[in-house]
């Protein structure tokens, strides 16, 4: 049985570490939300309530505009900045696409899903899961987002 040389164990060595480099080099460009602020409006709205002790879902007409910025890889964490002030939120990447991920001070949750920005532009949904008085109001937006420049 022959043993590998001490040339042979260098080589395997290097080839290991050269593997390594290039696929941190690719996990470092596969964050395409990284240095991006993301402009989305929000339209074609569902809203669920209860009305009479039964579910009711509307179409309102209303828009919603959100900025997504600061998007940190390693911290996780993303800026949402609406109608109502900005707040930090949880930021999930994956493939293609990001998760946000955010709760008031009063337990509301709140989601924003966003496509992987291609050509400037990607597409988001957003969903709202309120609880005023004790009955809920469910809402869910989609829209067009531009990256900022």
């Amino acid at each position: 049985m022959n043993r590998p040389t001490r040339n042979t164990l260098w080589g395997c060595l290097l080839v290991l570490i050269l593997a390594e480099f290039y696929s941190c080099d690719a996990r470092a460009q596969e964050r395409p939300f990284q240095f991006i602020t993301l402009d989305c409006l929000f339209r074609g709205q569902l809203s669920t309530t209860i009305e009479q002790g039964k579910l009711a879902t509307t179409v309102p007409k209303d828009t919603l505009a959100i900025t997504l910025s600061n998007f940190d890889y390693d911290k996780h964490t993303a800026m949402m900045i609406g109608n109502a002030g900005s707040d930090e939120v949880s930021f999930i990447p994956s493939q293609k696409k990001a998760v946000l991920v955010q709760f008031s001070k009063t337990g509301n949750g709140f989601m924003t899903s966003v496509s992987e920005p291609i050509g400037g532009k990607a597409i988001a949904f957003h969903s709202r899961h309120s609880w005023l008085f004790g009955e809920p109001i469910i809402s869910e937006y989609q829209a067009d987002c531009k990256v900022r420049k």
